[in-house]
């Protein structure tokens, strides 16, 4: 019992230590506002991104962005629905991309 406790103990923190420097690495990435190009308008407007859920994506090499907030939905609450097609350009780095900058 105690060997399976320890073998548990050693994969969580080899776990946290490989999964944790990605997810703050993604996160720092993807947080802060971003000016963009909207597809609607083709005008310039600042977005924030979902930076917990993009870092949470990433740990399992997935590219998941969506916008948190949008200069033009305080305007027009109507635009909550639209398709984010600005995020299209914004990279996001993925658990395998990070392991290779290592």
């Amino acid at each position: 019992m105690n060997l399976m406790i320890g073998i548990a103990g050693i994969l969580a923190i080899g776990g946290l230590y490989v999964l944790l420097p990605v997810f703050v690495h993604t996160y720092r990435s993807l947080r802060g506002p971003r000016v963009v190009r909207c597809p609607e308008t083709l005008l310039a407007t600042v977005i924030d991104l979902d930076a917990r859920h993009g870092a949470a994506a990433a740990l399992v090499g997935r590219s998941a962005l969506r916008v948190r907030e949008c200069e033009r939905w305080k305007d027009h609450p109507a635009h909550r629905d639209c398709d984010q097609d600005c995020i299209k350009k914004v990279g996001v780095a993925t658990a395998e991309s990070h392991a290779l900058l290592m």
